[in-house]
This record gives C-alpha cells, structure tokens and sequence, in this order.
C-alpha cells in the first residue's frame, strides 16, 4: 500500500464496519438504524443478542471513530491507524458472515 492510501484503506474499513452491521440488523431484525450517526447502530446490534456481541460493537466503534479523522480534519490516518481499522474491520466482516445463514 502505497503512502498516500491510508486514507482510502481508513475509510474503506470504515464503510465495511457500518455494511457489515447493516447487514446484521437487517437479517436478525429485518431493519437497519436510521439514526443520524453510524454509531447509533449499536442499540439495534445489542437487540441481537448474538454471543461476543460486546466485544464487536468495541471493534466497530474504534473504527467508526476514524471516519471524522478520514473525511474531516486535516490531518491523515498514519499506517498504523489504517492497518489496524483494517483488521478490524475484517474480524467484524468475519463475525457478521459467520451470523448470516448464507
């Protein structure tokens, strides 16, 4: 990954969090949140009540909170930031694919 993606790679891991609880909600509950924020999903994923539910709205969060810092401050996300929003948002993927009964 070249050294001005990380930006991308951030809010791409950004949006795979968010689809990927949308697609949760949707198939558990039939609807997805139409809150204002991307964090406001996580009162429907609790609604769930899949096992290790907690320990994955702590993952989404910490990658959601990137997405300010991707689309609106000055500053870019470090590599660090991007491989680790990245990673996470692959387990959340993993996790909500291992959910669906596809």
């Amino acid at each position: 990954m070249g050294e001005n993606e990380w930006n991308g790679a951030t809010l791409n891991a950004v949006h795979c969090a968010i689809s990927s609880f949308d697609a949760l909600t949707v198939y558990h509950l039939g609807s997805r949140s139409s809150g204002q924020r991307h964090e406001d999903v996580v009162k429907l994923v609790r609604q769930t009540k899949i096992a290790g539910v907690e320990d994955k709205i702590k993952q989404f969060l910490d990658v959601v909170r990137l997405k300010n810092l991707v689309e609106y401050d000055a500053d870019e996300p470090s590599e660090r930031d991007a491989m680790r929003a990245c990673l996470q948002a692959d387990r959340l993927f993993s996790w909500v694919k291992s959910n669906l009964k596809i």
